[in-house]
């Protein structure tokens, strides 16, 4: 027998069952609170890197940010899409002139500890402080993995959140197979976006709004490893009006499930 469509999980927060629609997620949650009228502004933050030519992190993040550009293309009237890039100092990223360039991060992890496995990845309260503030404007703050592809319609879908009133998500990505990465930013991207793939139960993307930033306690996990962005998501149960993690949705996909992370030799990062 079908539970509940949204499970309770604190007084502002409620999690999608994986075998029920988005309908009944928000027809359990109720019309009310209804949110602000007007226009809508979001700021999307990514991390973008320096990937060998042709290699899989290439192509996963040119689909990426070609996921992106397609997403703000459909975004419609009342909706203004920021894509934000923040990178390292180090890194050259040619072909993002469309993106707003934050300033760039001068620390990784390898600055605050030493690894069996040394990886120069960024901290993630580092990259979202110099998007939010690239983009001060903003109402809605979007951050994700540089390699969850967006759906067309996934700005016009916040949108639709936030006018009822879930002010902050997290969005669940479907896994799709990994031949269509190697077509990259090209024709069958279609195919991707409209694959159902397999569900995933990670977390990698977030949608919050701007002004509950500023009450945020920031941590110093780095990205690309198991349970870094749990910080991420305690801060938002806490400064929420009403939050839903979505987990039977189809808005982000990524190519395979490579498991780069759950590597042995990593257990010094996820400690």
């Amino acid at each position: 027998r079908r539970g509940p469509a949204a499970i309770r999980l604190a007084s502002n927060t409620w999690k999608q069952d994986p075998r029920v629609s988005l309908a009944d997620v928000l027809g359990e949650l109720g019309p009310e609170p209804v949110g602000p009228a007007g226009p809508l502004r979001i700021a999307h933050i990514v991390n973008p890197f320096t990937a060998a030519k042709g290699s899989a992190h290439a192509r996963a993040q040119a689909a990426t940010l070609a996921s992106m550009r397609r997403a703000k293309g459909l975004a419609g009237d009342g909706l203004v899409v920021d894509l934000v890039a923040v990178r390292h100092v180090d890194d050259v990223l040619p072909g993002l002139d469309d993106f707003i360039m934050a300033p760039p991060l001068t620390r990784t992890v390898l600055d605050l500890a030493s690894f069996a496995m040394p990886r120069p990845l960024p901290i993630m309260f580092d990259i979202l402080e110099r998007g939010v503030k690239a983009s001060p404007d903003a109402d809605l703050i979007v951050y994700t993995n540089v390699d969850i592809n967006v759906a067309p319609h996934f700005y016009a879908t916040l949108q639709a959140l936030w006018s009822r009133g879930i002010t902050s998500t997290t969005i669940g990505k479907r896994i799709v197979t990994q031949s269509y990465e190697a077509d990259g930013a090209g024709a069958l991207w279609p195919l991707a976006a409209a694959d159902l793939g397999d569900g995933h139960r990670g977390f990698d993307c977030f949608v919050f709004p701007r002004r509950d930033f500023d009450s945020f306690v920031p941590s110093l996990a780095c990205v690309g490893m198991p349970a870094v962005d749990r910080s991420l998501l305690y801060n938002m149960v806490a400064q929420a009006e009403r939050m839903a993690l979505l987990t039977n949705v189809q808005m982000t996909y990524h190519f395979g499930n490579d498991r780069d992370w759950s590597n042995p030799e990593y257990r010094d990062y996820y400690r």
